[in-house]
């Protein structure tokens, strides 16, 4: 079982029971595989434009060169550099990008002998285009901007772990429009039959039918966008605290789609 311990990660408060293997999930979201956020102590107080001084960085160690795309940059490509030791690219300087929201993408090229250039969707994104295959990064007051969610029941005690009543629930058709916010109506129904502990099967977006119950993830860090949104499953988290109810989070982080980014950058590493 792992906490995911940041309040500012959608699945907080949330634990992961994976089935396979255990991994402490906080180091996939550390600096090593993901890009980090932060402002420009130098930019001026009067500049009308606020903007944020933003490096990128992808994990590919296997992976010969790499550019980020992005409609901040109008779309030009900017050449990324590989630390051999780490495998991480990055690119030489931070890019300025202003508040709003940015889509962003990568193209890797496997080998110096590959002639074509693959497209790659940030395997660690939290939202994204699907149709175009573009990553979103919203920016707010000069940083990377996650919700406006106010927890307000942290404070409740929870269940120790030896005292579990665990319901599992797929989402999609525990409730009649399959998303976070109706399951709410069946908290306390659940709290009648003497459950204190949910268990969500994999909330993550993917591909493929409905009979897979989410166990073909594409992104793991992405919400699947037809059960709601971060702050929708904050909210049930929330309320599921309120009735001394914890919650799970269910995966098998070694199964994923065919259209998962960690594939296209390296299928056999993967």
């Amino acid at each position: 079982m792992i906490k995911l311990l940041s309040k500012n990660n959608f699945s907080h408060e949330i634990f992961c029971s994976i089935k396979s293997s255990y991994y402490r999930l906080s180091t996939i979201n550390s600096n090593i595989f993901t890009r980090t956020l932060s402002h420009s102590k130098n930019s001026s107080k009067s500049n009308e434009k606020k903007s944020s001084s933003t490096p990128f960085r992808l994990f590919a160690p296997t992976v010969a060169e790499a550019n980020l795309v992005s409609s901040f940059a109008n779309w030009r490509y900017i050449p990324m550099v590989k630390d051999i030791n780490t495998g991480i690219f990055e690119i030489p300087s931070s890019v300025e990008i202003n508040d709003g929201e940015h889509e962003y993408k990568f193209y890797i090229r496997k080998s110096v002998e590959q002639t074509y250039w693959t497209c790659v969707i940030d395997p660690y994104v939290e939202k994204y285009d699907a149709k175009h295959r573009h990553g979103l990064i919203t920016i707010r007051n000069r940083e990377k901007h996650i919700d406006t969610y106010e927890w307000k029941y942290d404070d409740i005690k929870l269940p120790e772990n030896d005292q579990l009543i665990i319901y599992e629930i797929y989402v999609a058709d525990f409730t009649e429009n399959g998303q976070f916010l109706g399951i709410l109506s069946k908290l306390n129904h659940l709290t009648d039959l003497g459950i204190n502990a949910i268990e969500l099967l994999p909330i993550q977006d993917y591909m493929g039918h409905e009979h897979d119950w989410g166990y073909t993830p594409t992104h793991h860090f992405a919400i699947k966008a037809s059960y709601g949104t971060k702050n929708d499953l904050k909210k049930l988290v929330d309320e599921c605290h309120k009735r001394g109810i914890r919650v799970f989070f269910d995966g098998v982080f070694n199964h994923s789609s065919s259209s998962c980014p960690l594939l296209s950058i390296d299928k056999h590493y993967w």
